[in-house]
């Protein structure tokens, strides 16, 4: 029908056609010829650099130069400057540039004529409140602006230049909006995968967005009016989180299939979370930053296999949970949480059970709740005695939770971490450790352990195959290192010493004749914490008779001056990394060794007994003012 119409009539439309439909239009010879060169092609960069060196200028004005080309009729700035074009002869201007804002687009924004400005070469962009303001002068009634590649927008202006497509996305993938009232349905964003709304509200709660490929949608502070405007039945959202949200009261009477991924953090008192169906979702978080009760009642999750509750709460209130019904979940994880109400939960595939600092009903419930995990995680909580028969646990209390659990006994358990509490000054003491009667232990995992933690009680766990002792940068008090002596662990594979605050370490009189692997090591990232160390203990000792030792790795440690590794036939791998002090290190008896690391602050003297001479490529030895922190080690 378009070729029926008069010359006036189509220049009309070109009016209304954004640069590629127009570019398109001219494609066809029939409209390129009646429409003439109508249309002028400004391209502001063009005709700029004199330097010959291809730079990012140079590639962006390459990418300027191929735009568009069905327009033939081109200019330069300076062309149009000199007025070697009449303007009042086009009836559009298509303006090419690198920025919106850049100097050489202030006189062409005063122009009298329809201008289509297009930025092909932004990928991401932020927009303030002013930087658009050009648009609404009345010789801009018909000008828009494209970003052809831009895909993350922080928008931060009125939508109403989205709504009337006079800011154009056409490859936007990511959408930030902060402190906008809008009309959901402005949004007609074809290609939009995820949107951000921080502090927003609709303004239409009737209205809804035509987003047909969003996938994650993060709202924070306030959801009250945006919840009104989501159509949950046939939403493409698949990961729903929101954020202190304080508007509302109550999210509930939901039914939607293609969440897998939901999140929900309240700043309110006593929220309620209840009559949501969530058929497709495998993951779901709620958690309160307000210490008053919450309700979480009556949801629906068919597919969830992990869910997370953090709900604050002191003395005075605690939340109700009630009628849930998971029946693929496998890991639940409550934190910082008071129980007034917990029945009718039905979670029968559960294999992992993390609760912390959490209180509550303690009667057979909990027993039905724990009875088919595999792994608990408990902490400052005695929801421990609801299952004796998990295989893994992990464990911190004080004293009389200490007490108690000692006195229980585990017989499948297989793996054991146990972490001194934070809550108490008695680590000291040895008051709050403990040896669970466990005789089955494989695993055991000691956490922040003092300096004469007792650890010969640990020759009780005959079936022990892997020992880890570690401390962490949140330790307090009289957490001095490690020292084993006079130990024996027949069945014992692998030993693992990890340090924050000390440098020194204590193997000595040990005898360990299936270890396999031995990894001793102080942490880097940290050093700026003082060293600290016992009185007349300032070099480490490591000497373990293991004639089946395969792996050696020492790194950050205090070694002393001289270093000797010997008697190990079946090492195969040896890593000194920056351990201070060493001048010099001797390795001997070690034929099998094929892998061979020294990296040292100072040169150090290596002597061997020609184990190292045939590894080549293999050996590393570097002297450097930094150690190399990019260290791998063994699992």
């Amino acid at each position: 029908m378009l070729h029926r119409l008069p010359v006036e009539v189509l220049e009309l439309i070109v009016l209304y056609l954004d640069a590629q439909d127009i570019d398109s239009l001219f494609s066809i010879d029939y409209f390129k010829e009646r429409l003439g060169e109508g249309v002028l092609v400004l391209d502001v960069k063009a005709g700029e650099s004199e330097d010959s060196e291809e730079s990012l200028t140079d590639k962006k004005d390459a990418i300027l130069c191929k735009m568009f080309p069905n327009l033939t009729k081109r200019c330069t700035l300076e062309e149009l400057n000199n007025k070697s074009f009449r303007l009042k002869s086009f009836v559009c201007l298509v303006i090419l540039a690198d920025d919106i804002g850049s100097d050489e687009l202030v006189q062409i924004k005063d122009l009298n004529i329809c201008k289509k400005y297009c930025i092909p070469t932004i990928d991401d962009f932020t927009i303030y409140r002013d930087d658009f303001s050009f648009l609404e002068r009345k010789n801009a009634s018909m000008d828009t602006v494209c970003y052809l590649d831009v895909r993350s927008l922080d928008f931060r202006n009125s939508l109403d230049y989205l709504h009337r497509s006079i800011l154009q996305f056409p490859k936007l993938e990511e959408l930030t909006l902060k402190k906008i009232s809008f009309i959901p349905s402005n949004l007609n964003l074809p290609l939009l995968i995820k949107m951000t709304l921080n502090q927003c509200e609709s303004s239409n709660i009737s209205s809804r967005w035509k987003l047909p490929k969003l996938k994650t949608l993060f709202v924070r502070g306030k959801f009250k009016t945006i919840n009104s405007s989501i159509d949950y039945g046939n939403t493409t959202i698949e990961e729903m989180r929101l954020a202190s949200i304080k508007d509302m009261r109550e999210w509930s009477g939901i039914s939607n299939k293609s969440f897998k991924k939901v999140q929900v953090g309240v700043y309110i008192d006593q929220f309620t979370l209840q009559d949501m169906n969530f058929e497709a979702a495998e993951f779901l978080r709620f958690s309160t930053e307000c210490t008053s009760a919450s309700t979480v009642s009556n949801l629906k999750l068919p597919n969830v296999e992990h869910i997370e509750l953090n709900l604050s709460s002191d003395e005075r209130d605690s939340h109700s949970i009630s009628s849930i019904n998971a029946p693929k979940l496998l890991v639940l994880q409550i934190y910082n949480t008071r129980f007034a109400l917990w029945e009718d939960i039905k979670f029968p595939s559960l294999e992992k059970l993390i609760i912390i600092d959490t209180r509550g009903p303690t009667d057979e419930r909990f027993k039905t709740l724990a009875k088919s995990v595999k792994t608990l995680v408990c902490e400052n909580t005695n929801w421990w005695k609801f299952n004796s028969d998990v295989e893994n646990l992990t464990f911190s209390g004080d004293e009389s939770n200490c007490r108690e659990l000692e006195s229980s006994q585990f017989n499948h358990l297989k793996s054991f971490t146990f972490s001194t509490s934070f809550y108490t000054n008695e680590r000291a003491d040895l008051t709050d450790y403990v040896y669970p009667d466990a005789p089955n232990i494989e695993r055991l995992r000691i956490k922040n352990s003092p300096q004469y933690y007792p650890f010969d009680k640990l020759k009780r766990y005959k079936h022990l195959k892997t020992l880890s002792i570690f401390e962490d940068w949140g330790a307090d008090g009289d957490v001095l290192g490690v020292s084993l002596k006079n130990l024996k662990f027949s069945n014992l594979t692998k030993l693992e010493v990890k340090l924050c605050f000390t440098d020194v370490v204590t193997i000595i009189d040990c005898y360990f004749p299936n270890l396999e692997i031995l990894d001793v090591e102080r942490e880097f990232e940290f050093d700026f914490y003082e060293i600290e160390r016992s009185r007349g203990r300032d070099i480490s000792q490591i000497e373990v008779e293991a004639p089946n030792l395969k792996s050696l790795s020492i790194t950050g440690v205090t070694l002393g001056e001289h270093f000797i590794v010997s008697q190990y036939r079946k090492l195969k791998q040896l890593k000194i990394i920056g351990c201070a002090k060493l001048k010099s290190l001797t390795v001997l008896d070690s034929p099998l060794l094929d892998t061979f690391r020294l990296y040292s602050y100072d040169q150090v003297d290596l002597h061997h007994d020609g184990c190292l001479k045939d590894l080549q490529k293999n050996v590393e030895v570097h002297e450097v003012e930094q150690p190399d922190f990019d260290y791998e080690s063994e699992t």
